[in-house]
């Protein structure tokens, strides 16, 4: 077994006190201390502040968290979230169409979908954004959506703690959006954060050069419609091994991978799903600079497994967005095997 991979862990964040890195163990009590220590009051989310349950997930410095802390609740108590939800906010017509919560995926999380299109229609953008009163509103209501989408989580050790945000861009108005969307994002990095587990942005092959640094190998990738481009994000100070999917025999998977800003340990392999102990590198654990660009690579599954990605940025305060579009295609043995 290569210790310089297979040593790292594969268990999934479970949000109980015990089961936490010592950094973030440290980062919690820190945090609790300076909560009880300035007499913080208030909750969020019918979540008491001085509850000392067993139950946390943080990754950032305790400080940090606190100034962060203080501020969201400012925010939530001058905007009046709590009462949010039970608030009209004459979106009907955008309801189901354009933000809305809708099924889990196989994890349990509830999904959170975002299209743009039909702001492409002159009416409608004009009915619900031409002006900065309508665009306030419209913020306003996909905050009631967000919070729509919390109200599931359970916020239990070992719950369901995250959502997932699929992200339509096909017909986006990009210059027309280009103000509220670039608030939304601020909104959920400042008082949503690790909200969701993973973001999916599909129909945005043309933005992804200009997101992510350069993507463009989606392309070489498949020859048909453009691929989902996934997002997810490596907390700082900690090794993080993120499973990309299970795949069936045959199966050959092309991916492009990029991190913003790198300088990470970075590795790839492929785990037998009848046996954790049976293992295939695809990539051994290596150093990638910070100016490197996306890294291209492909496997052929000779049985049905994982692929799994393994990021060590023990060595980085801070936390890096990684992107990348992946496809998964029956190989042409596989498919010859199957018809004879």
């Amino acid at each position: 077994m290569d210790a310089r991979f297979r040593s790292l862990s594969l268990n999934k964040e479970t949000y109980v006190v015990s089961d936490l890195s010592e950094s973030k163990a440290k980062a919690l009590r820190k945090l609790k201390t300076k909560i009880w220590s300035n007499h913080v009051q208030g909750s969020m989310w019918g979540i008491s502040l001085a509850d000392e349950g067993d139950q946390a997930d943080i990754s950032i410095s305790g400080s940090k968290a606190f100034g962060m802390l203080l501020k969201s609740l400012d925010w939530r108590r001058n905007l009046g979230v709590d009462e949010i939800l039970t608030e009209n906010l004459d979106f009907d017509e955008l309801e189901d169409i354009a933000d809305y919560v809708h099924g889990f995926d196989r994890e349990g999380r509830p999904v959170y979908y975002s299209f743009f299109g039909v702001f492409q229609d002159e009416e409608t953008f004009a009915k619900y954004l031409g002006n900065d009163y309508k665009k306030e509103k419209y913020i306003r209501w996909r905050i009631q959506i967000l919070e729509r989408c919390i109200s599931l989580l359970h916020f239990q050790p070992r719950g369901i703690n995250s959502a997932v945000h699929v992200i339509d861009l096909e017909d986006m108005p990009t210059e027309k959006l280009s103000t509220t969307s670039k608030q939304m994002k601020s909104i959920i990095s400042d008082y949503y954060p690790e909200l969701f587990a993973r973001e999916i942005f599909i129909n945005s092959v043309e933005n992804i050069p200009l997101q992510y640094g350069g993507l463009s190998q989606v392309r070489d990738i498949a020859n048909g419609p453009p691929k989902s481009t996934y997002e997810f994000t490596i907390p700082a100070r900690e090794v993080t091994n993120f499973e990309m999917g299970v795949f069936e025999a045959g199966a050959n998977v092309k991916w492009d991978i990029l991190v913003l800003g790198w300088d990470l340990e970075f590795g790839v392999q492929f785990i037998a799903s009848t046996n954790e102990e049976s293992y295939t590198i695809i990539e051994y654990v290596h150093m990638i600079e910070a100016i490197e660009g996306p890294m291209h690579n492909n496997f052929t599954c000779v049985e049905a497994g994982k692929i799994v990605f393994s990021f060590n940025n023990r060595h980085s305060s801070e936390k890096k967005v990684v992107a990348y579009p992946f496809e998964a295609r029956r190989s042409r043995r596989a498919l010859a095997n199957q018809g004879t």
